[in-house]
C-alpha cells in the first residue's frame, strides 16, 4: 500500500496516480464540450435551497429525495428516454454516491430506482439487463421490438456478482457493449479507462438504442448535465483555490488542467461555498450499472467527493 509522507521526504505514489495524461484530460473536455447540451452556468452562482420534501438545504437537487431544489426548475433540462429505465442500486451504495440519482432527477418518471430486496419480478420477454454476463449479447444483435424496460446495476464491481446472482437478474436477457472511455475524474485503482459511472453508462446504452433507428440528433445528450457540472465544478475550485501542487489525489492523478481559464471569480466563489456538500452529492465509487459496455473488461464507475472542503476528502 502507499501512504503519505512526512514533510521534507520524498512523497510516495499512490495507486491511480498519473492516469489522466493532457491528451486525456483533452479527450474528455472535448467529449463534454461537443455535446448538446443545457447552459450549466448559471448553476454556479447559486445558493443552496431547502428540498421541500426532506427539508434539507441542497443545491440544485437532493440526492436523498431524487427532487430538484432550484426555484427555477428549467435550469436543469428533463430527459424522455425511449424505453422505461430500472436501476438496481446496491445498499451500500450512498446516495450521495451515486450518478444513478442524476438518471431519476434528469428523467423523472422514465426511471425507477429499487434496492436488491425489492426487484421488481420481471416479464424476461420484454426486460433486458445491461451487464457482462458470460452469455451476454453484443447490442448489434439485441431485438428491440418487444423491450420496454431495460436494467442496470448500480454498485461496486466487486458487489455486482453477487446483485447479479438475484434470480430476478440472473434469468434476463444480458447485454453487453463496445469500450467507451470515461470521463470521470475517479479512475477505478487498477483499472482501464473504460470504467465508467453509471450515468455514462446509461447515457452510451441509450445513445446507441436511439441511433439504430435514426441518425443521432443529440436529444439524449443531457443525461450527462449534472455529470458535466459537476465535472466542471472541480476543475473550477482547483484552480481558483490555486490546488495546483498540493498532494491531492487528483492532482496525483493530473485530472485537473490548470492551464484552462477559469470561471468569472464570483460563479468560482459560489462553487467554493458549495463545492463540499453538493460535489460530494455527484460523487461514488464504482458503479456495476457500466461494467455492461465492455466484452473483455469489466466497467464501472461513479464519481467521488473531491472539491471545496471535501479537497482534502478525494486522498
Amino acid at each position: 500500500t502507499h501512504t503519505h509522507t512526512h514533510m521534507g521526504k520524498r512523497k510516495e505514489k499512490h495507486e491511480g496516480d498519473d492516469q489522466w495524461d493532457a491528451e486525456a484530460r483533452e479527450r474528455a473536455s472535448s467529449f463534454l464540450r461537443s455535446l448538446n447540451m443545457a447552459p450549466r452556468d448559471p448553476l454556479f452562482a447559486l445558493p443552496r435551497h431547502k428540498c421541500e420534501q426532506c427539508g434539507r438545504n441542497r443545491k440544485v437537487y437532493c440526492y436523498d429525495c431524487r427532487l430538484l431544489t432550484l426555484p427555477d426548475p428549467s435550469l436543469v433540462p428533463q430527459v424522455s428516454l425511449p424505453c422505461h429505465l430500472d436501476i438496481i442500486k446496491h445498499p451500500g451504495e450512498s446516495n450521495s454516491k451515486s450518478t444513478a440519482v442524476h438518471a431519476k432527477v434528469l428523467c423523472g418518471d422514465d426511471v425507477s430506482i429499487y434496492s436488491p430486496d425489492a426487484v421488481p419480478d420481471y416479464n424476461p420477454e420484454q426486460t433486458v439487463l445491461v451487464f457482462p454476463a458470460p452469455d451476454a449479447i453484443p447490442f448489434s444483435q439485441l431485438d428491440r421490438s418487444k423491450i420496454t424496460k431495460v436494467v442496470f446495476i448500480d454498485s461496486t464491481w466487486y458487489q455486482a456478482g453477487g446483485m447479479f446472482a438475484n434470480d430476478k437478474l440472473s434469468k434476463l436477457k444480458c447485454v453487453k457493449m463496445e469500450d467507451k472511455e470515461t470521463a470521470f475524474w475517479r479512475t477505478q485503482k487498477n483499472k482501464p479507462r473504460t470504467f465508467l459511472s453509471t450515468i455514462e453508462a446509461i447515457y452510451y446504452f441509450f445513445t446507441q438504442w436511439v441511433s439504430a433507428d435514426r441518425q443521432y440528433d443529440g436529444s439524449l445528450d443531457n443525461l450527462l448535465f449534472l455529470f458535466a457540472y459537476h465535472f466542471d465544478l472541480i476543475q473550477d475550485y482547483y484552480r481558483k483555490n490555486n490546488l495546483q501542487g498540493k498532494f491531492l489525489k487528483l492532482n496525483r492523478m493530473g485530472f485537473v488542467n490548470y492551464d484552462d481559464a477559469a470561471k468569472e471569480p464570483e460563479e468560482a466563489a459560489a462553487a467554493a461555498a458549495t463545492a463540499a456538500e453538493e460535489t460530494a452529492g455527484a460523487a461514488g465509487e464504482a458503479s456495476a450499472a457500466s461494467v455492461a459496455l465492455s466484452e473483455g473488461s469489466v466497467q464501472s464507475g461513479g464519481p467521488d467527493a473531491v472539491v471545496g472542503a471535501a479537497a482534502a476528502a478525494a486522498e
